[in-house]
């Protein structure tokens, strides 16, 4: 994201618009990890360190153990197991057996989504408003390759917020918030 910077428009209208997904609710993670994802001081080394504690977990077989996500349906697999298939799994995250890697990745662009909102809140002298606005967003259950052709919106359909967020006047949206269906989805993101 910060390399994008030289190449935005001064002025504070320049936007950073992240596709993230609902999976990646703060309540996927555990409680231990909550507060640390939430934070008003986070800084993206942290949210790297964080992230690589998931990882280790994944190494270890221990998700549960250190409080990271479960998956949605029960399996046989091991959370590592779950995590090395992922890559190769061609359906929605929402119903696969994996989805843990994918929620905890997508609290994680939702946790950066805010911490690049918040340091980039410096002024751009000469307009007197951020120089970028930040924001994450769900297109939903789109017919994709993950998705799959029984996902009930179309590529179109799923695009639509993210154009509405490149092109909906700036006073109506928070800078660092989470976005669905055209409308703020709350701080659960």
């Amino acid at each position: 994201m910060e390399g994008l910077l030289p190449a935005m428009r001064p002025g504070g209208q320049a936007r950073c618009i992240t596709v993230s997904s609902r999976l990646g609710r703060i309540t996927k993670v555990g409680k231990e990890w909550r507060p640390q994802f939430l934070s008003a001081t986070l800084q993206v080394e942290e949210l790297s360190r964080l992230v690589q504690r998931f990882l280790d977990a994944v190494r270890e077989e221990d998700c549960i153990g250190q409080g990271w996500p479960t998956h949605v349906r029960e399996s046989a697999l091991s959370c590592h197991e779950h995590c090395l298939a992922w890559a190769n799994v061609q359906c929605c995250a929402m119903y696969s057996p994996i989805s843990q890697a994918y929620s905890v990745s997508k609290v994680a662009v939702n946790a950066l989504n805010r911490v690049m909102a918040r340091s980039m809140a410096s002024v751009d002298t000469a307009a007197g408003v951020p120089m970028c606005h930040y924001y994450a967003c769900c297109p939903g259950w789109v017919q994709t390759a993950m998705g799959g052709p029984d996902a009930p919106k179309t590529i179109e359909e799923g695009a639509d917020t993210p154009i509405w967020l490149c092109t909906t006047p700036l006073s109506g949206l928070i800078n660092g918030g989470f976005y669905g269906e055209r409308q703020r989805q709350g701080k659960q993101y």
